[in-house]
């Protein structure tokens, strides 16, 4: 199968990275705007997007690697949008060439929900992505860490919800069980060209 990454016109304006710098590997907070803030809960309460089953792996003891309810988000929303906005702002630091926003997520995770350790490069469209935007929408729950394995240590990410946190795509992560309440978050992965 053959894939064709198409480049919104959006980045190809707004996402080049300066070729005279490295790229930055790693682990990037970017604080958000109480105003990003209610625009995303509020299309989210107006019913956007379309909920579906999360995709789940079964290990080799058939345990789960994920529990979580997900919908899809438009890449149109409103939130599409300041996921456009915030992407390139964080490539000022990543220094990455990238095109394309592949997809947004809105995610529930209820008591005893989690992700267990993955990353987020796969094969075919998966192969692409090169950064993970995670978004707490409110952190009115316990339990829930994103952890990210960074350079040998593991990072403990506060769930807070005025950050984003942005990490390079092939990096070990996970989300630790939920304990109480329920974590609303929001994902994105930025695509570009094919790691090399």
């Amino acid at each position: 199968m053959s894939l064709t990454i198409l480049k919104t016109s959006f980045f190809q304006s707004h996402g080049n990275p300066d070729m005279d710098k490295f790229a930055n590997y790693g682990v990037v907070k970017l604080p958000v705007s109480r105003a990003d803030l209610v625009s995303a809960r509020v299309e989210l309460s107006s019913g956007v997007g379309v909920q579906q089953d999360a995709k789940v792996n079964f290990g080799a003891d058939d345990k789960l690697t994920r529990k979580v309810k997900m919908w899809r988000i438009p890449l149109e929303s409103k939130i599409g949008g300041l996921f456009h906005v915030y992407a390139v702002e964080l490539n000022k630091v990543f220094n990455y060439k990238i095109s394309a926003i592949q997809d947004i997520q809105y995610l529930e995770y209820s008591v005893g929900d989690f992700y267990k350790t993955h990353t987020d490069i796969n094969c075919e469209l998966g192969s692409t992505r090169k950064i993970s935007i995670s978004w707490i929408l409110d952190d009115d729950f316990e339990g829930g860490h994103l952890k990210i394995m960074n350079g040998g240590d593991e990072v403990v990410v506060d769930n807070k919800e005025n950050e984003l946190v942005a990490f390079t795509s092939f990096m070990n992560h996970c989300v630790t069980p939920v304990t109480k309440g329920t974590r609303k978050v929001l994902v994105c992965w930025i695509n570009g060209e094919s790691w090399r």
